[in-house]
Formats: structure tokens, sequence, C-alpha cells
């Protein structure tokens, strides 16, 4: 996930969920929350009072997802796609001096160094290719995504007469537990509060959690490791 986190070109590593079946994306054939919610029997780890407000599919969701499903870094991706492109451009035109009159002729290892060249040209074209795959591979794996997110996402919280009860139970369960793991996790807990916002799931109030998340930061910055507190920060700057 640190991979993910800096958003690099490595995102074709995650494995692809994506099974391609219908033309409509549901969660059990793109993300597999109903086949985490059973293997993991949901309704007998989460409280009653959680459950309340908050559908297991929504906790299954959260943890079955990463970053890599929810964002693509196409900035980084064409960032190492031009950085290929120069390097390929360099070594063409070293060929073109080497092709010239002399040809080389007075070095002996001309013939060597031309050949070594061919070879970092065959392996940038080929790293080129992959990398073009691989963002392909990732804008349709997000797209999946996220079409499954707004497919599923109206069950997800239940109605508590605006109390906010659903943002703590979110906060408790979701958010809170998994922001500090890392700061590519800190990324994706945003990204997915970003998404429940922009796509109206509802009963999902963004101003009420994020009023419950500022009410009780104070305490967790100082129940968290340097390392911690600098995830929760990533979350606050990524929000």
């Amino acid at each position: 996930r640190e991979q993910q986190a800096s958003g690099g070109g490595g995102g074709g590593q995650q494995q692809q969920a994506n099974n391609g079946g219908g033309a409509a994306a549901t969660t059990d054939d793109v993300i597999g929350a109903s086949a985490l919610c059973e293997a993991l029997d949901l309704r007998t780890i989460l409280k009653p009072d959680t459950l309340a407000v908050l559908s297991p599919q929504l906790y299954a969701t959260f943890w079955a997802l990463t970053l890599y499903d929810v964002t693509v870094p196409h900035e980084r991706y064409e960032e190492e796609m031009r950085r290929l492109r120069r390097t390929l451009e360099d070594i063409d035109r070293l060929q073109g001096a080497f092709a010239g009159p002399s040809g080389g002729a007075s070095d002996p290892d001309a013939a060597a160094k031309v050949l070594e060249r061919r070879k970092a040209r065959e392996r940038a074209t080929t790293a080129l290719r992959t990398l073009r795959a691989e963002l392909q591979a990732h804008v349709e794996r997000q797209r999946a995504v996220v079409q499954a997110f707004k497919a599923t996402c109206a069950g997800w919280f239940h109605a508590d007469s605006g109390s906010g009860l659903a943002m703590v139970h979110l906060l408790a369960h979701c958010i809170l537990p998994r922001v500090t793991f890392s700061p590519a996790d800190a990324i994706f807990c945003a990204r997915f509060v970003e998404l429940a916002h922009k796509h109206s799931a509802p009963n999902f109030s963004a101003l009420q959690l994020f009023q419950a998340f500022f009410n009780s930061l104070s305490t967790h910055i100082f129940a968290c490791t340097a390392k911690q507190a600098s995830n929760l920060g990533r979350f606050i700057h990524e929000s």
C-alpha cells in the first residue's frame, strides 16, 4: 500500500478483482463484499447498536477495498511514461550518431555499445507498453468500483433521525481504525468519504462525520505514535 500512497506506476501489480460479467457492476462481482460478510459473519462481530445504523455490506465494502480501487494517479503514470519516452529519444539520438559515416569504426567496442543500446531500447519500449496497459486496467477497475459503489450505497446507512449516530459508528468501526495504518490507508479513507458524499449516499453526512472526527481528534492524537499522527494529518489534508 505504500506504493499506492505515492501513486507510483506499480498499481498494475494490484490483484484485479473485476470479473467483467454483467453490464451493471455490483459489489458481488466487483468488490466481493457479500462473500466477506458471510465469511466473517459480521452480524456476530458488530454490536446491535452499530448494526442499527450501519449495514454489514458497508463494513465489508470499506475493508475489502484498497486505494488502488478508488483512485487512479494519472499524473504519476504520465510522469513515468514521459520518462520512458525521453529514454527512447536519447537512445535513438545516440544510435543515430553512431550510424554516421565513421560508424564508430575507430572504437573497437562500438558494436557492443550498439547492441547494449538496442537492448536498452527494447526494455524501455516493453516498459512503456506495459505501463499503458496497467493504466488502462487501473482506470477500468476504478470505474467498475465506482459503479458498484453507486449501485449499493443506498442501503449502507440506516436512518437515525439526523442524530449523526451513523457517522459516529462509521468513524469508530471504519475510518479511525484504518486511517492510522499507513499513508495509503489515510488517503483511501479520505477518498471513500469523498465518494460517499459525491454520490449522495442516503443518510450519509460529511458535515456530521467531520464534526465527530474533530470533536475526538485530540484524544486520538495523544494515543498515536508519530507515524500514526502523521497519517491522521494526511487524512485531514486529503479530505
